[in-house]
């Protein structure tokens, strides 16, 4: 019955986030936890200092209206 057949890979890649994690530098592990703080170490402030407003508007957004919006989610439809 060949009907269910393993997934096979076709294209295997090395850049996993795992991979990330155990044998990135410092600025993968920074920007793991604040977006835009691996460009700031690189000297990109500009790019880095947008990475990190988007992020702190994404979370002020959740916090002021966001929960509202996903605690009415059941309602829809």
């Amino acid at each position: 019955m060949g009907i269910l057949k393993k997934r096979v890979n076709e294209f295997p890649t090395p850049y996993t986030c795992m991979n990330a994690i155990r044998k990135g530098g410092m600025e993968t592990k920074l920007s793991m936890v604040l977006m835009g703080f691996g460009n700031i170490v690189h000297g990109q402030m500009i790019k880095g200092l947008i990475y990190l407003a988007v992020e702190a508007a994404y979370i002020v957004f959740m916090v002021m209206a966001g929960a509202n919006c996903i605690a009415m989610l059941p309602s829809l439809g």
